[in-house]
């Protein structure tokens, strides 16, 4: 399934967001915000509990252009 790879999802920030920082990449991820899949639907902090039982691990956030942003260890 796109986004997911070796029990990593891999996001994208939704509503055309971008990050500066590291930092504020996290921080709306731990605020709930919504964020997009990789080739997928939305999903958000709340999401984390169903994915830790399907066995991911780790999320990755992309920049828009597919770059890798930043790791978030579950």
């Amino acid at each position: 399934m796109p986004g997911f790879i070796n029990n990593v999802m891999y996001i994208k920030p939704a509503y055309g967001r971008v990050y500066k920082t590291q930092a504020e990449a996290v921080a709306d991820f731990d605020a709930g915000k919504d964020f997009k899949i990789d080739a997928g639907p939305y999903m958000s902090k709340r999401d984390v509990p169903a994915m830790k039982i399907e066995g991911y691990t780790t999320i990755v956030i992309l920049r828009p252009d597919g770059r890798r942003h930043c790791i978030i260890e579950l």
